[in-house]
């Protein structure tokens, strides 16, 4: 069986654009820890083996995948793949057209997920919703989902999805004036919170998509 270099660098183009790419760089994910074959990967994804196999060849050609040896099983020879390093560094320096692209390609392949993760969190309350439209002290306009109560009362979903008989689901999109050292405060609480669970994260537990953005906004 080969061995694994801790890591390679990527310094190829081609190779780069494959490894940034969301959906193509998952599928490498099967092959990082133990030899894999592709049946086993196709049905890891449920990805047609077909498909799955073009990608293979990808990175096989690219240096990434490896055979790491060969089973026969009923005549067929079966292959087991591992990947070249147990990590790829892909070089982006200061081009911030491939950071984009990356970021573009993120944003499209999880939004989806999100979406349909809320909106089957907020089904389950059984409840009537509203779209509240408010301006902050910008005169930017804040929008937020609302669940109706039967005494007409609206509550955040922020607050109504704490429950504790339905999903731990929370998404928001806030444009919130703060001044700059808050603004720090703020970044280093929600890196702390994200790094303190991540730590509790165990693979046979429930899954959670995580997608946190805070960035500068406005004038």
């Amino acid at each position: 069986m080969i061995e694994q270099a801790d890591e390679l660098i990527i310094d190829n183009h081609e190779a780069a654009k494959i490894l940034l790419r969301v959906s193509p760089a998952d599928y490498l994910g099967p092959f990082f820890k133990e030899p894999t074959s592709l049946s086993e990967a196709a049905k890891r994804y449920e990805v047609e083996i077909s498909k799955y196999y073009y990608w293979v060849k990808k990175y096989r050609q690219f240096g990434l995948l490896k055979i790491a040896y060969e089973r026969k099983r009923k005549g067929k020879s079966i292959k087991y793949y591992l990947t070249t390093a147990k990590q790829f560094i892909v070089l982006i320096g200061q081009d911030l057209s491939v950071l984009r692209e990356y970021y573009s390609h993120a944003v499209k392949t999880y939004s989806d997920l999100i979406i349909d993760g809320q909106i089957s969190a907020l089904a389950q309350t059984g409840k009537q919703l509203a779209l509240s439209l408010t301006v902050d002290q910008v005169n930017t306009i804040n929008t937020r989902i609302e669940l109706l109560e039967k005494d007409d009362s609206r509550v955040n979903i922020m607050d109504a999805l704490i429950k504790s008989d339905l999903p731990a689901a929370f998404t928001t999109w806030y444009h919130m004036p703060l001044k700059y050292e808050d603004a720090k405060e703020m970044q280093k609480r929600l890196r702390d919170l994200f790094l303190e669970y991540h730590k509790k994260s165990e693979a046979k537990q429930s899954g959670y998509l995580i997608n946190l953005a805070f960035v500068p906004y406005g004038p």
